[in-house]
């Protein structure tokens, strides 16, 4: 998947927030072909270095988190515990 440079969203001008306090990262936002924002982030203290100058999707080392919105949360974190993936902050 390329990333187009207009799908890129801004804030206050700048394509890249720099999170500088306790996460050491950078993200950039953008909307996917659906509608939804997504998010990639690149931690200072857990991602390997890169010399390339173009992010595609090679680019992309893990996955650390996948939000989902949903008025049925217990189902749905019932479900995905069910994957044996674990939900955080959820007391069930």
């Amino acid at each position: 998947m390329a990333i187009k440079a207009s799908s890129v969203l801004k804030e206050g001008g700048l394509d890249e927030i720099d999170f500088k306090g306790r996460t050491q990262a950078n993200a950039c936002y953008f909307e996917d072909p659906a509608g939804n924002i997504v998010e990639y982030i690149a931690r200072r203290d857990t991602s390997s270095k890169s010399n390339k100058r173009e992010f595609s999707l090679n680019s992309v080392l893990s996955l650390s988190e996948i939000s989902l919105s949903t008025d049925q949360i217990r189902k749905y974190a019932e479900q995905i515990k069910s994957l044996g993936i674990p939900v955080r902050d959820y007391a069930g």
